[in-house]
């Protein structure tokens, strides 16, 4: 997959198999998540610790969620794992 970047509602996101979302960079997050993991992509999602009941909703919307740090902390596995059925074997 060939990495993009999106900003707004997510739309150009629909084509791509895994989409890492800033939750704070959309409107309706829960909403792209679910269109997103509608589509078949694997969402893998961030934002503010101090958010938790929007982190959680979008975790109930299909997304892989953690707060920034952790996220971060993890990315290289989070990414490890979305990315293993495209690697050739």
């Amino acid at each position: 997959p060939k990495p993009t970047s999106v900003t707004g509602d997510g739309a150009l996101a629909s084509s791509c198999p895994v989409v890492i979302l800033d939750l704070d960079a959309v409107e309706d997050a829960v909403a792209v998540v679910r269109g997103l993991t509608a589509q078949g992509a694997t969402v893998l999602a961030c934002g503010p610790h101090v958010r938790g009941e929007l982190l959680a909703a979008c975790r109930n919307a299909g997304a892989v969620v953690l707060p920034r740090g952790a996220f971060l902390a993890r990315l290289p596995e989070l990414l490890a794992t979305a990315l293993a059925p495209f690697r050739p074997r």
